[in-house]
């Protein structure tokens, strides 16, 4: 299974909330969005424990099967596209 992490399902996952877990451990590939990155990292940057915040970011980035992911002008394009 390949999924796409969202911000609160991130937050879900470092309170060890237990469906979250299951279901990230049993993924073959978590892509985390370029947006849900700055979210977080915007929410570290007013809190008092931003820098272990990032840490713990830096380390589940760095997993095998987690990939950021980045948006690209053919993403753009798809996006805009109506269906036909």
């Amino acid at each position: 299974m390949k999924l796409a992490l969202d911000t609160n399902r991130y937050t879900d996952l470092c309170q060890g909330n237990p469906e979250v877990v299951r279901v990230l451990e049993e993924a073959e590939t978590i892509y985390v969005p370029f947006v849900v990155v700055a979210e977080l990292r915007a929410g570290f940057s007013i809190g008092t424990k931003g820098r272990a915040n990032e840490r713990v970011l830096q380390l589940f980035l760095t997993k095998p099967g987690v990939h950021p992911l980045y948006a690209t002008d053919a993403t753009t394009c798809s996006y805009a596209r109506f269906p036909e």
